[in-house]
């Protein structure tokens, strides 16, 4: 039987690249205590693991963990046959309260369908239980950081934020992140994909807006090892496409 694209083994070299693409997304914060720990609305059941490990070893200065994510979020067509019907941040909190964090001290946004309603909802959510955070770690994949980082800073200016992640090495998440729900080729068209938007959603001159430009455009290096990557297959759904212009109609939205 011919083994699909989407099925087949990435190279030693794509695998190369998409490091590249990894390694510029991450960013490897300095980890501070903050007043709240917040995970942000995924399928990956990593991050709460990560985050629950967090608070209960003292990293919050207030007695809650937020999670948030609603129903049929990006990948949510991946989520494990128990999980189907759950909202993201429903899967995310019961992960924590397995690892022994108290429903006591959870706190749920399940309403919000993509990354910037994730910190939009979750904002109005503290601020009706008269919590105003001052600071704030956010934890998500390693690989959409910098984009969760424009995110935030967009719609929580004023928040100080830093960026925590699962400690699982790239090479080996498809083992453990997403509950091996993704394969080697969806793990880096996902990757791929944050990238893209990181630098498409700011552009309101294409619709968007939705994100703070980067601090600084992403070394040349690394826009090669994404293009080389598309240009090898990597561009299934997880790519953003034009749609109103029937001459572009369909075409990825360029960098």
């Amino acid at each position: 039987m011919a083994t699909t694209l989407e099925q087949r083994v990435p190279t030693e070299h794509e695998e190369y690249l998409a490091q590249r693409v990894f390694d510029y997304m991450k960013l490897n914060d300095k980890l501070e205590k903050a007043d709240i720990i917040y995970v942000m609305g995924s399928i990956d059941t990593l991050p709460a693991e990560r985050a629950a490990d967090l608070f209960l070893d003292g990293w919050s200065n207030l007695p809650y963990l937020v999670f948030s994510g609603g129903v049929g979020g990006r990948n949510y067509e991946k989520a494990e046959e128990e999980c189907k019907g759950l909202t993201e941040a429903r899967m995310l909190a019961d992960v924590a309260m397995k690892i022994g964090v108290s429903i006591g001290n959870i706190l749920i946004e399940d309403k919000s369908q993509n990354s910037g309603q994730n910190i939009e909802f979750t904002k109005k959510l503290l601020e009706d239980w008269g919590i105003r955070p001052q600071s704030m770690i956010a934890v998500h994949m390693p690989s959409a950081e910098r984009r969760d980082h424009a995110t935030i800073k967009n719609y929580w200016p004023e928040i100080d934020v830093t960026m925590a992640s699962p400690r699982v090495p790239f090479s080996e998440y498809h083992k453990r992140g997403y509950q091996g729900q993704m394969n080697r080729f969806q793990l880096i068209s996902d990757l791929l994909g944050d990238f893209q938007k990181m630098l498409v959603f700011p552009r309101k001159d294409l619709g968007f807006g939705f994100v703070n430009p980067v601090d600084e455009f992403p070394p040349e290096e690394v826009k090669d090892a994404y293009h080389r990557l598309v240009a090898r297959g990597y561009d299934d759904k997880h790519l953003l496409r034009f749609k109103d212009d029937h001459t572009k109609a369909g075409q990825i939205i360029p960098i």
